[in-house]
């Protein structure tokens, strides 16, 4: 079939399709630099509301990491399993 990202399957007759950029991936991410400087003016306040945001919208294994942060003894406990040794069955 060839490159696909230059053919364009249509039905007879038709106007060809024009691809239309997915939202399921941001077509440009922030680095870490960038990222950072946008939360500068902030403040904690700000912060807290983006975090809410976050969590509040985000879907199950997101909070879950969310509130592992929070709670300090769940974050410890993470820590030690993933630096442990894992044994196969």
């Amino acid at each position: 079939m060839g490159n696909l990202s230059s053919a364009v399957a249509r039905e007879p007759g038709t106007q060809p399709v024009t691809a239309v950029p997915s939202s399921a991936m941001p077509a440009k991410r922030m680095n870490r630099d960038e990222f950072f400087t946008k939360l500068a003016p902030l403040g904690e306040d700000g912060l807290a509301k983006v975090l809410w945001n976050l969590y509040w919208r985000a879907p199950a294994p997101v909070r879950d990491r969310i509130e592992a942060e929070l709670d300090p003894a769940e974050r410890d406990r993470r820590r030690r399993e993933a630096a442990a040794p894992r044994t196969r069955n």
